[in-house]
């Protein structure tokens, strides 16, 4: 995921999901070193962002939305 889709990403979420309580505000953004993308929400997040995420490649393991770029072989 390149940076200017990942802001656009997160631009949308606060735009769209601010409404309803979803707020980057008291949520995590964590980038490792293994090209490893957490994202945690200060709240649960709805059903439609949570496929949203899943759509863009996100897994999620416990409360946390990892994106793990693929790798070729």
């Amino acid at each position: 995921m390149t940076l200017k889709k990942l802001l656009a990403l997160l631009s949308m979420i606060e735009a769209h999901y601010g409404k309803v309580g979803i707020s980057m505000h008291g949520s995590i953004l964590w980038a490792s070193g293994g090209c490893e993308l957490t994202l945690t929400f200060n709240t649960h997040p709805p059903k439609d962002l949570d496929s949203l995420l899943r759509r863009k490649g996100f897994i999620t393991l416990g409360d946390d939305y990892i994106y793990r770029p693929r790798v070729k072989s």
